[in-house]
């Protein structure tokens, strides 16, 4: 049951990857023990030719000093009015878990980079300062990816999915970091929604009528349960 479960998610996600217009997608699935050169030659297969994507290793860190960089009004600033925004080599994993999704977007013009925008990933000259910033697996707690272009590294856990998108002659590109585990389970769930085949009207009905009743729990300030949350 289980094999045929993770064939059909891979089957969604093929078929994902295909309907994306006017160029490629696709998905990197880390694992416990993948390297710095194994993650070097996925991100060299993919079809970003515009984007340089190094990989690196980020040293173990325990401080909450170091922030994430987050780009507003088209600006690079530290996410640090909050000590929860801090990242840490083992908070990694919960700020991963919890939702948050460093991405990457890099968008050029004749003239070379035009505009680029991150979310969630650390800025790669705090990382070098500190000696945080490898070049291998020698002294790496966690992996993660050097853009060069925008001085950022995104960082990864050994249960991330990368997805990443290259459009219209790779002028535009994109790169997220998601939960692997959540992201398998929300395409097993959910995965209807993401395909261009029509959709069954009951089961959207029956969708909506469920969270709408969750949501007026939630707001009335009843508990409510994961089963209950993700329709189980």
């Amino acid at each position: 049951m289980t094999d045929d479960r993770e064939q059909s998610i891979e089957q969604l996600m093929a078929s994902i990857d295909a309907e994306f217009l006017h160029g490629a997608s696709g998905h990197i699935w880390l694992e416990p023990g993948t390297t710095v050169a194994q993650l070097q030659q996925q991100l060299d297969a993919l079809g970003m030719r515009r984007v340089e994507l190094r990989a690196v290793g980020i040293g173990r860190h325990r401080k909450r000093d170091l922030f994430f960089v987050v780009t507003v009004e088209g600006q690079q600033v530290f996410e640090d009015g909050d000590p929860g925004f801090a990242w840490t080599s083992a908070s990694a994993s919960t700020h991963e878990a919890e939702g948050a999704m460093p991405a990457v977007t890099a968008r050029y013009d004749d003239q070379g980079l035009e505009s680029g925008f991150v979310d969630f990933v650390l800025d790669a000259p705090e990382l070098r300062q500190r000696g945080l910033l490898l070049p291998d697996d020698t002294g790496a707690a966690n992996l993660g990816i050097f853009v060069p272009e925008l001085d950022v590294v995104v960082p990864l856990t050994d249960k991330s999915v990368i997805t990443w998108r290259s459009r219209f002659d790779a002028t535009d590109n994109e790169l997220i970091v998601r939960d692997g585990v959540a992201y398998r389970d929300m395409m097993a769930r959910f995965g209807d929604y993401y395909s261009s085949k029509p959709l069954d009207q009951t089961r959207v009905d029956a969708d909506i009528a469920r969270i709408n009743e969750v949501m007026t729990r939630l707001a009335a300030g009843e508990r409510v349960t994961e089963e209950e949350w993700h329709g189980a």
